[in-house]
């Protein structure tokens, strides 16, 4: 019967349930971590495409200041916008010839669409730009329709009562976003399955001297007090109890021969 009690079921052991608890303390502490992780890179990724918008939309607002207003106007603010538009960083290739990724919008003084710089007509760009509030250096997200990603816009008033805007894309965020979230899952199953692995062996291997030490308790009879639990050359709380019940057993036995 002793035996029966003692040879349990694998996920109903000691081993098992501390491993299991402490690896789910683990594995929600090192969720937590990440999450604060990616708001700090995802926070630090737009504020480098705010100051990126800020300054190229404050350039291309200068240029369109300085640039006589005659026939070759739409053509020297155009292709300084596309010049602009190529220096973003880690653009994902795409099919469309024109860049997908930048967009250049200048409205009128009388908040017509003046010039277009990007890929399509942009008449959807311009009618969600007309429909939301745009301050000089506070870009926001700006969603537009039949687009899925949003772009983060910034917008620069010209003294001719004219507004510059200059559109980036938020899809190499959300691709640099969602590559570290990836990572991260394949990393985390990894230390989380190793760290279990880890904490059981260890757990099962201290509580093995603990069965021994019952096994060898349930064998003491009544008239057979020679027996005793085995020891270990540790000094830990285990390597204690079987001295204990060894020195215990020691002293029942003098007294019953007594």
């Amino acid at each position: 019967v002793m035996s029966s009690k003692i040879d349990r079921p694998l996920m109903h052991s000691a081993a098992w349930r501390i491993s299991f608890w402490a690896t789910i303390a683990f594995a929600f502490g090192t969720v937590l971590i990440f999450i604060f992780l990616h708001i700090y890179v995802a926070g630090d990724i737009q504020r480098r495409s705010d100051a990126w918008l800020t300054g190229e939309v404050e350039l291309l607002g200068d240029v369109a200041e300085r640039t006589p207003k005659d026939a070759l106007y739409d053509r020297v603010v155009g292709e300084v916008a596309e010049l602009a538009s190529k220096e973003v960083p880690n653009r994902i290739p795409s099919n469309s010839i024109s860049n997908d990724s930048v967009f250049f919008l200048q409205t009128g003084s009388d908040g017509s669409l003046k010039l277009w710089v990007g890929a399509g007509d942009g008449i959807n760009i311009y009618r969600a730009i007309k429909d939301n509030v745009i301050l000089r250096e506070h870009p926001i997200d700006l969603h537009i329709s039949g687009i899925s990603i949003p772009f983060r816009v910034a917008v620069d008033p010209i003294n001719d009562g004219s507004r510059i805007y200059l559109g980036l894309s938020e899809r190499d965020e959300l691709r640099v976003l969602m590559g570290l979230r990836l990572q991260f899952f394949v990393l985390w199953m990894f230390i989380v399955f190793l760290g279990f692995s880890i904490v059981f062996y260890t757990s099962r291997r201290m509580l093995s001297h603990v069965r021994r030490i019952t096994e060898a308790a349930s064998k003491i009879g009544h008239s057979d007090l020679s027996i005793r639990v085995p020891t270990t050359e540790r000094n830990d709380e285990i390597a204690n109890l079987a001295f204990t019940l060894n020195s215990m057993l020691d002293r029942i036995e003098s007294s019953m021969r007594q």
